[in-house]
């Protein structure tokens, strides 16, 4: 089942950067992973500043999407399935998933009780994480389209400064018969117990053995250091499926730390790419996404033209 994406829409505070923030295939730019560093992490459409003192990530989130609460009501209806893509705002998923249901029922109190309502508060890992929910509401109902919302508010200090996004990114999928394929799912938990990144070498592992289709673009999002050398130290476990050809790139190199927007960000991002195609080969990406805390999720896109 290809998936079309559609009525795509960014919002980075209180600016609309919607075509701007899609790099075209011929601007995506390329990315020797050895000479990424974490200093070198920049918003390239974000506003720069600090938390106001005593604001939680919770209330500054929750305050951004009250202001845009009428563009949301256009988008989301408790009639229609609507997965929410959220920061996980506790080191507890169990806590996580208590305030993001509060966040959203404080924006829709008819979706309390809503059967159409799915959330995934993994910050980062939120997108891929929830591609199985969407394949199943497309593939096994009768709706017509889903609408996702992907919403975060991050901070992330650097040498001397703070890179703040507070963002929102809404967009309708539908099944279609030209539009990006998602073959293969994996999602591991870095569990405190396991070597450090156990759970990003199960995932590369996995593909080699499930998969083993060459990889010709290769994205990861995430934003520490120690998240850097996660996926750093089992990298060469991929050996087999890359080539010099292969493009690699990083999203927070771009474009800041956009949290649970970052996976979303990169699909329709992929998917755009296949739109702009004079042929329909935009070759096989695989789109790893590493979460603040526990969740790493990765996925294999490819084009059905």
């Amino acid at each position: 089942m290809a998936l079309k994406y559609s009525d795509s829409k960014f919002f980075l505070g209180d600016t609309a950067y919607e075509d701007q923030l899609i790099f075209p295939t011929d601007e995506l730019p390329t990315v020797d992973y050895l000479a990424y560093k974490a200093h070198q992490l920049r918003a390239r459409f974000s506003h720069s500043y600090q938390f106001q003192d005593g604001l939680t990530k919770f209330d500054r989130l929750q305050a951004y999407l009250l202001s845009k609460r009428d563009l949301l009501r256009e988008q989301v209806s408790s009639d229609l399935p609507v997965i929410f893509l959220m920061p996980q705002l506790s080191p507890s998923a169990d806590e996580a998933g208590k305030l993001a249901f509060d966040l959203v029922t404080t924006l829709f109190p008819e979706l309390a009780t809503s059967a159409n309502c799915y959330l995934y508060p993994y910050g980062r890992a939120s997108a891929l994480m929830g591609m199985k929910r969407l394949d199943t509401l497309l593939e096994q109902s009768q709706v017509t389209h889903v609408t996702i919302v992907a919403a975060d508010c991050c901070e992330l200090s650097l040498t001397n400064e703070y890179v703040a996004n507070d963002c929102l990114l809404l967009t309708r999928v539908a099944k279609s018969d030209v539009g990006v394929l998602i073959p293969w799912f994996k999602t591991e938990a870095q569990l405190t117990t396991t070597e450090v990144g156990g759970a990003v070498s199960a995932i590369f592992s996995g593909y080699v053995t499930e998969i083993g289709s060459p990889v010709d673009q290769y994205c990861v999002t995430h934003a520490a250091e120690e998240q850097r050398d996660e996926w750093l130290c089992s990298y060469q476990k991929l050996a087999k499926v890359l080539s010099p050809q292969t493009k690699t790139s990083f999203s927070n190199l771009f474009l800041g730390e956009l949290g649970a927007a970052s996976g979303l960000f990169e699909v329709i991002n992929y998917y755009r790419q296949g739109v702009a195609q004079t042929s329909c080969d935009v070759g096989n990406r695989l789109q790893l996404d590493i979460s603040e805390y526990a969740y790493r999720s990765a996925a294999l896109l490819t084009w059905q033209g």
